[in-house]
């Protein structure tokens, strides 16, 4: 995990074998909130990505680069220390050495924080 000790998991469902939705719970202490930003923390658009290939990457127990993104849209601001639990959802499809991924973050509420479509290509 890259950034460890950013976030736990509460919740895990598996609602199709290619689908997966977790519920997380960011740590408003972590270290990475003191420099994203000083006087209001927010989580780094780019660890939203990563934090997606690393949900992937543990439940199928591989390893991932991201070799493409599209359709990248942010939102949504995520002030740990205003709402730090998060919703995670995940299908995916697998392809020859790769996997398709439709990656979306909302809030426990429904609004939505983030999605993106990535191509993660085994490491």
């Amino acid at each position: 995990m890259l950034f460890k000790d950013l976030y736990t998991i509460s919740k895990k469902n598996i609602t199709e074998n290619s689908q997966i939705q977790y519920r997380i719970s960011l740590n408003k202490k972590h270290k990475i909130f003191k420099g994203h930003f000083p006087s209001q923390p927010v989580l780094p658009g780019v660890v939203m990505l990563q934090l997606c290939k690393e949900l992937l990457e543990k439940h199928l127990e591989m390893h991932f680069f991201i070799a493409e993104t599209s359709r990248v849209k942010f939102l949504a601001l995520v002030d740990p220390s205003e709402k730090k639990d998060l919703i995670v959802s995940q299908t995916f499809q697998k392809e020859k050495n790769s996997f398709n991924v439709k990656n979306s973050i909302t809030f426990v509420d429904g609004a939505t924080v983030f999605n993106c479509n990535m191509q993660l290509v085994v490491h």
